[in-house]
């Protein structure tokens, strides 16, 4: 994805036919993100009994601290996109603190753009505590049924829209109404998270892939031959739920052997990614500034150099922001739990 977002001015990425083709349809990570993220809930918090209240602090506590943070940091471009857009700064500033940008096409990307996938995360925290045993449930009762259901809701708006053409021609940087009604709506999108618990649930019921690595393989494969095949499909045929099986498949076969994933340096890459997702954007807008004012933009040095400086910013900020924000947020919870156990005791 990061590589999607800095395609337009990296010049020698079209000199790859093959790599380009993927990198144009980048925009469809954002799918593997909310499956990945519907079925890390269901495997921590399926059979475990945890207070709504706590579900809820401890996902604030883990993606408030870098987003607050990274919509700091892009203030300035915001500010001076909405007024090169003639956009006013309120209401629109007030949506992005609040994680309610996805709910409004217009203002989904003003404010750090990549944000609006967190919106529509706080609106899947805000149903996980009520929709996961449930769900779980129909999965457990006939899993390719309820699968196949859902996942036909779930790209059934964007192939509409993709092959019905009811805004004309459209792609990756149109802004129409319709289109980002579809892609950035939580509700929309929904059906993407509710397949990751399904495939969650599948995992914590104990089942397992007997060769998860060539699975894993097999799936990466696939992906690329997909993203291959499908590249020439219209706008945004592949921006919703279209690539949850193979993406599906591939958390699961990598969940089922850890060790794939398990080199240390892998690991902080890992940890690092959700900084990397929403600090790229500032991060690259920076690094422009800078290197035009040096005359380096446009060399293909230049976009290798934002590539790595990007990555240390990201575990930067995940060792700087994120855990210790995640570690005071808790804290704060920890106190104020007490402090009211205390009061309680001693009214009675």
């Amino acid at each position: 994805m990061v590589l999607f977002h800095l395609a337009p001015q990296w010049d020698a990425l079209r000199h790859f036919g093959l790599v380009a083709t993927i990198v144009d349809v980048g925009y469809s990570g954002v799918t593997l993100f909310f499956v990945l993220s519907g079925f890390i809930l269901s495997y921590n918090y399926l059979n475990r009994d945890v207070p709504v209240k706590k579900f809820w602090v401890a996902r604030a506590a883990r993606v408030l601290p870098v987003y607050l943070f990274a919509l700091i940091l892009s203030a300035p471009f915001d500010l001076h996109t909405c007024h090169k857009l003639g956009i006013s700064f309120f209401p629109t500033a007030l949506y992005a603190p609040l994680l309610i940008q996805s709910w409004i096409p217009k203002a989904a990307l003003l404010w750090n753009g990549p944000g609006w996938s967190l919106s529509c995360e706080a609106f899947f925290y805000l149903l996980f505590p009520f929709i996961v045993v449930p769900t779980a449930r129909l999965f457990r009762r006939n899993f390719v049924g309820v699968f196949a259901i859902v996942w036909l809701l779930g790209m059934l708006p964007s192939l509409l829209y993709a092959f019905g053409q009811p805004e004309g021609l459209v792609d990756s940087g149109s802004h129409a109404t319709l289109l980002s009604f579809i892609k950035f709506n939580p509700v929309l999108r929904l059906p993407e998270f509710i397949l990751g618990i399904g495939i969650g649930t599948c995992y914590v019921d104990g089942r397992r892939f007997s060769k998860p690595l060539a699975a894993a393989v097999l799936s990466v494969l696939g992906l690329v031959v997909l993203l291959i095949g499908l590249s020439r499909m219209p706008y945004p045929a592949l921006h919703n739920a279209l690539l949850v099986p193979i993406y599906g498949t591939l958390i699961f076969s990598l969940a089922c052997d850890p060790k794939i994933l398990g080199n240390p340096i892998l690991v902080l890459l890992g940890e690092s990614s959700y900084s990397l997702y929403l600090l790229f954007g500032s991060t690259h807008s920076m690094c422009s500034i800078l290197a035009r004012r040096c005359g380096l933009s446009g060399q293909n040095i230049v976009n290798v150099g934002y590539l790595m400086i990007a990555l240390l910013v990201a575990i930067a900020g995940y060792k700087l922001i994120e855990v210790p924000g995640r570690v005071f947020i808790r804290s704060r919870l920890a106190v104020a739990d007490r402090k009211s156990l205390a009061v309680a005791g001693s009214a009675s």
